[in-house]
């Protein structure tokens, strides 16, 4: 988490480093097809560190289903 993003080693609260902050890197990287202008990368890494931490993959992945569904709801916009 603290090497591509903003955010400490809980996903959640903003990195306290004095030496290493990298900020967002939004959508770069990804597939054009995939882009929509949200901070992917932070998305990816939440992601993976709840697999990495889940004893329960199906779990993890309704979770994520979850909150892809709310927040394309939010945006007004199709699930991407």
């Amino acid at each position: 988490m603290l090497l591509f993003t903003e955010r400490g080693p809980d996903g959640l609260l903003l990195s306290k480093s004095k030496f290493y902050r990298a900020g967002q890197f939004l959508d770069s990287g990804f597939k054009e097809a995939l882009r929509d202008g949200s901070n992917q990368v932070r998305h990816f890494c939440a992601a993976l560190r709840m697999f990495a931490l889940s004893g329960n993959r199906e779990q993890t992945e309704a979770l994520l289903r979850l909150k892809e569904l709310r927040d394309a709801k939010t945006r007004k916009l199709a699930l991407n």
